[in-house]
Parts: structure tokens; sequence; C-alpha cells
């Protein structure tokens, strides 16, 4: 739904939005794609990070279970009430991961990923 709001936002159609993300991402992006990635018929594909950047939208989340989907809305939701808070309980989770000699790492354009210490 982001998707088709971003690009209706803009005025553009999916074969404009399309030829902004091959531009972008060096990759073909057709009308076709970018109406079933919109439609929600192909849900996993290489386009659908760039389609985010050039429309400035998030990538979609997806959730293993609502657990996960709590964690991730409570760290949200106390990131954007109080920022200093959201430090000091990051900090506090990466101190415990760190314990259990667990270290994340973020790369650029990259999902978070956890490897054990060596």
């Amino acid at each position: 739904m982001l998707m088709a709001a971003g690009r209706k936002d803009r005025k553009w159609t999916q074969d404009e939005l399309g030829e902004r993300v091959t531009r972008h991402a060096k990759l073909p992006a057709s009308q076709a794609l970018v109406s079933q990635i919109e439609s929600g018929k192909i849900t996993s594909s290489k386009l659908v990070r760039p389609i985010c950047e050039v429309l400035s939208i998030p990538e979609p989340m997806h959730f293993t279970d609502e657990r996960m989907k709590r964690w991730w809305l409570a760290g949200h939701l106390m990131r954007g009430a109080k920022m200093e808070v959201f430090e000091s309980q990051l900090e506090s989770m990466e101190a415990i991961l760190k314990a259990l000699g667990i270290t994340v790492s973020v790369a650029a354009n990259d999902d978070e990923t956890t490897k054990p210490r060596k």
C-alpha cells in the first residue's frame, strides 16, 4: 500500500516508477513487475529495496511471529517518543547480547545480522 501511495503522491505511473528504479538500481523494473510488487503478488524481489529508496518509504517488515512484531513496534514507538530512553535501552540490550557472545552488525544497505563472537 505504501508503494502505491508513494507513487501516486508523486503522480507517477507504474511505468515511470519502473524507469526511475531501473536508472537508480541498474535493474530492469518493468511496469508489470511494479504492478505485481504493488499488489502483493510478488513479495520477494531485488526490486523492493530500490523501489522503497526511490519513493523514500520504509521497506516492508516481515515478522516471524506476533512477539517479534510487538518487540519491533515497542522499539519504534519508544524511539519516536523519547530518543534518550530509546538509546539507553538499546545500549542495555547490546550489552546483554555482548555478554551472551553475540555481536550485532548492520552493514550499509543490508539486513541486520547476528554473528557469534570469536
